[in-house]
């Protein structure tokens, strides 16, 4: 199975659990035992945790306080 350029989070995370074999918890709590080539200094022993976030293509500005009074106005 390859992701397509667009899918949701669910369809991500069954993809990571098939590809993998481990209970998707593994990933965000506790990661797993991997190794890391560091250059110039060989292979480095550790773990991944993989960490989601999310950005908006168009941010929202958060609401002013005045927002409201100015609706009362209109």
């Amino acid at each position: 199975m390859s992701l397509p350029d667009f899918f949701t989070l669910a369809k991500l995370l069954e993809y990571w659990q098939r590809q993998t074999g481990e209970p998707l918890k593994n990933f965000f709590l506790n990661g797993w035992e991997c190794k890391v080539l560091q250059p110039g200094k060989g292979w480095q022993t550790g773990k991944m945790k993989i960490h989601i976030e999310f950005y908006p293509d168009r941010p929202t500005e958060p609401d002013s306080p005045l927002d409201e009074i100015r609706r009362m106005d209109s």
